[in-house]
């Protein structure tokens, strides 16, 4: 016992550890290393030193040398040094002796040493690691800090020889005894949080390759270091994202990352950008069962997630949805914490929603993609891009997917939907409300039929002659095999313009007139925009300085991209087209124009960028002016040259039958009018374009009254 002033009052228990060279003093409280007082001086040769004030936590007293008066340690410090090593060494085979002990006869030697009862061994070699060495980690100015160091990692490196030394600092269940030659890393700490450790021991991944014999705590790896005992590398939480497989984050490896986001939410380690990069890298099941970054998925439900992300999610494919199996049944999600903390951002755009929007095939999906039109964040703009295409021209008119949807969301789905058709109509380009027939299809298609074989003739000319500015030679030259390049670049621009709203085959005809006139349309077809990018670029600035009150040609200007490309990769394009001649089996169109997926042109030969959203609904123009100028002959290319446009379909869907496809089109008329007669002569889709939009003459053909 110390009869010593201190918090504990004026006596306390002391452990004195006496070796032949020294003795190391420290004192003991209930549970474990107890300080001294600063007022205790560090250093003693029976008597205190005196000097600058060394306090330390604990007393060692040793044979050193002192200066002349006998107060101060001596200038010359080689002897005290050995004196030091000697007494560190010695002190550490006393403690590794207590160590054994106290593995042996715990209950025992914890009576002797006066601890709590609910101290056991490892908090009591805890307080000593801690408490020997919380004030000799850093460089000391004071008279024999360099002495004290000496002795206490002497000590610790010659307690670390016996097997299972090291108190490794961590917090139940992780805390342990580690062997010193064991260790291999140090938690930051952000992993010593309170009940971290708990999470960690529960994940499989984590105590697979990290354990507690080969962890220690960041202050206990700091002792290690600075006692050149072992050098740990430091384990923090890009090392645990790195424990995903491939960077895979299965549920529950979500769901024990996002517990441990949730304790840890105020540690600054989250924001690192190395954290940040690895964390966007991460991939998540989605609802179609593949791994997808989490960037490209939606959430149905989380915390603090945005409103409009429920909508959208609704909406998207499966393979944009986060997997049920991330959500938990109790309504608490830390599995899509941790996907929102990897996503950072919601990238669903008004472009990729529409996409979606106009994919839609169910009715479950169509009636997601209606309520969004209704009610989402980006309402306006998916709407501007959707309406009037695909199954979205019809909508308004099918009972099973509206009839859910209150009179307010059929507002502003008329609103969103119905603005381009009604400016169509005000320029003629779309007849006055619904279609409605008075005939069933075959007799409709009969008569259309009979109307086309006496004045489709003088139609198609005054057609064509609305669609081209001049003819088109699309055959090669017998003489050079050269193609055309003004012919084919003016179809294929026809083609990528047939996806603009508001416009009709005039207004394309025009702004081709207008391009010739300026001298654009030479540099269009004589100019690769790869090699000479300047004078296209000179069209877009001569274009933006010759406009004043308004905007020209703004919509086919913004085609620019499109006609680069269709530019840039002309002869190839032209030559996927051709080579559909040579087709001796049925195929898909979209497949077709994506030659670098299509596994007839993945040999060898052409490698142009896809066509399938470049000409969209146009590629059926491109075909059937193709079979008209008898550059392809092969009837596998018919059931291609019907343009499923908003007009036709709206009109077959008056006639009690839904199409989306220009092969579904030419099924119904090879049903209904025989496998000759469906081509209409060779004009295929044009005697529907023109029924469809002239409400004089439709109303004609399908009045009851035969003609």
């Amino acid at each position: 016992m110390l009869n010593l002033q201190g918090d504990w009052g004026a006596r306390t228990p002391a452990a004195c550890v006496r070796t032949e060279s020294g003795s190391l003093l420290m004192a003991l409280g209930p549970r474990g290393f107890r300080p001294l007082p600063d007022t205790v001086p560090a250093l003693w040769v029976t008597a205190p030193t005196t000097g600058k004030s060394l306090a330390v936590g604990f007393a060692i007293n040793g044979d050193f040398d002192l200066d002349a008066g006998r107060g101060r340690l001596a200038g010359n410090t080689l002897n005290n040094l050995e004196r030091a090593k000697r007494i560190g060494h010695e002190v550490g085979d006393a403690l590794g002796a207590l160590l054994e002990r106290s593995r042996e006869h715990w209950d025992s030697t914890r009576c002797v040493l006066g601890l709590a009862a609910d101290v056991d061994a490892l908090d009591f070699w805890e307080s000593i690691w801690f408490g020997l060495t919380a004030r000799c980690l850093g460089p000391g100015d004071s008279d024999g800090a360099d002495l004290v160091r000496s002795i206490i990692f002497g000590a610790l490196a010659q307690l670390s020889k016996r097997r299972l030394a090291v108190a490794n600092g961590l917090k139940e269940p992780l805390r342990s005894f580690a062997d010193v030659d064991a260790v291999r890393y140090e938690l930051c700490q952000v992993l010593l949080g309170d009940g971290v450790a708990t999470r960690l021991s529960a994940w499989v991944r984590f105590t697979n390759r990290y354990s507690g014999h080969i962890c220690v705590s960041k202050k206990i790896g700091n002792v290690l270091r600075q006692a050149d005992l072992s050098h740990p590398k430091s384990l923090g939480l890009p090392e645990l994202v790195g424990l995903l497989e491939n960077l895979r984050a299965e549920p529950v490896d979500a769901e024990m990352l996002g517990r441990l986001r949730l304790l840890t939410e105020d540690e600054p380690d989250w924001k690192s950008d190395d954290l940040l990069a690895r964390l966007g890298r991460v991939r998540f099941l989605s609802e179609a069962n593949t791994w997808v970054e989490a960037r490209d998925l939606l959430a149905l439900d989380g915390p603090g997630l945005d409103p409009d992300e429920r909508r959208r999610h609704a909406l998207a494919p499966p393979s944009c949805r986060l997997h049920a199996g991330y959500y938990l049944k109790n309504g608490q999600s830390p599995a899509v914490f941790f996907f929102l903390v990897c996503r950072q951002r919601m990238e669903a755009p008004a472009e990729k929603l529409a996409h979606w929007v106009l994919d839609a095939e169910s009715v479950e999906a169509r009636t997601a993609a209606l309520e969004y039109l209704a009610d989402g964040e980006l309402a306006d703009r998916v709407g501007e891009r959707v309406r009037g295409e695909g199954w979205l021209s019809t909508a308004l008119y099918d009972d099973t997917l509206l009839r859910n949807l209150t009179p307010e969301q059929l507002d502003k789905l008329r609103r969103r939907l119905l603005l381009s058709i009604q400016i169509e109509q005000a320029v003629g380009g779309m007849p006055e409300g619904p279609i409605v027939s008075h005939v069933d299809l075959p007799t409709a298609l009969e008569r259309i039929h009979e109307w086309w074989t006496t004045e489709g003739h003088q139609q198609v000319e005054e057609y064509r002659s609305r669609l081209y500015p001049h003819a088109l030679t699309l055959m090669r030259d017998p003489e050079t095999g050269r193609i055309c390049q003004s012919s084919w670049f003016m179809l294929l621009a026809l083609g990528s313009f047939q996806g603009m709203g508001r416009t009709r085959e005039e207004h394309h005809c025009g702004f081709i007139r207008h391009c010739q006139e300026r001298g654009w349309w030479h540099t269009f077809t004589t100019t690769d925009p790869r090699r000479e990018p300047e004078k296209w670029m000179n069209i877009i600035e001569e274009y933006a300085e010759a406009q004043h009150d308004d905007e020209e040609w703004a919509q086919w200007l913004a085609q620019f991209p499109k006609l680069y490309r269709l530019r840039a990769w002309l002869e190839d394009y032209v030559e996927l087209f051709l080579s559909i001649d040579r087709f001796e089996e049925r195929f898909a169109l979209d497949t077709t124009l994506a030659p670098r997926s299509d596994p007839r042109f993945q040999r060898g030969g052409i490698d142009p960028p896809p066509l399938t959203r470049t000409l969209r609904v146009g590629s059926h123009l491109v075909i059937r002016e193709l079979l008209h100028h008898r550059v392809l002959r092969t009837p596998f290319a018919i059931p291609h040259a019907y343009a499923p446009i908003a007009r036709v379909r709206n009109f077959f869907g008056a006639l009690g039958t839904t199409v989306d496809t220009s092969e579904q089109i030419h099924q119904i008329l090879t049903d209904h009018l025989g496998e000759d007669e469906a081509t209409f002569s060779g004009d295929y889709d044009i005697p529907l374009r023109i029924v469809s939009v002239n409400g004089p003459l439709r109303d004609q053909l399908l009045n009851r009254r035969s003609q």
